[in-house]
């Protein structure tokens, strides 16, 4: 396959790389993405443990943190700390997360 064409067929074209669990259901996918993986990212990769538990598959191996505290200000006066005794999000890095999905 060339860097412009697609093959001939294709059961599930998935654009943005998306759903790729198909692929281990046994569905001939095609991943397309505009960006090359890995990528970075920007802004922190922080996911709630509620998207975690929607999941259906593992991904600690690529948790680089989990976060027990958020920090509060305004204006940066009145600074206060909130801590869980739970974790209340997990951080990744995109890059190894985009490698892990993929």
């Amino acid at each position: 396959m060339t860097k412009h064409s697609l093959p001939a067929r294709t059961e599930v074209f998935i654009v943005g790389a998306g759903p790729a669990e198909l692929a281990r259901s046994g569905v001939d996918v095609l991943l397309c993405d505009k960006a090359k993986f890995p990528r970075g990212k920007t802004c922190a990769g922080g996911l709630t443990l509620r998207a975690l538990a929607l999941l259906p598959f593992d991904i600690t191996p690529v948790v680089e943190s989990f976060i027990t505290g958020v920090a509060f200000t305004m204006n940066l006066e009145d600074f206060s700390v909130r801590r869980y005794p739970q974790p209340i999000m997990a951080t990744v890095r995109r890059e190894k997360l985009d490698h892990f999905l993929v």
